[in-house]
């Protein structure tokens, strides 16, 4: 039983710190998406204007 607990608390753990960095990657995706979303919008609005 408690070689069961061990290996399924380690499991536990990986899945957690997995999902922390797919977290992390994820907010770092999202921010890089919102930087260039700004950056298109002002490059269209200056086409938009000439």
């Amino acid at each position: 039983v408690d070689n069961r607990n061990l290996e399924r608390n380690s499991v536990i753990e990986s899945g957690a710190s997995t999902r922390q960095e797919l977290q992390r990657r994820c907010e770092e995706i999202v921010s890089e998406f919102d930087n260039y979303s700004k950056t298109m919008g002002a490059y269209m609005q200056r086409i938009e204007s000439i």
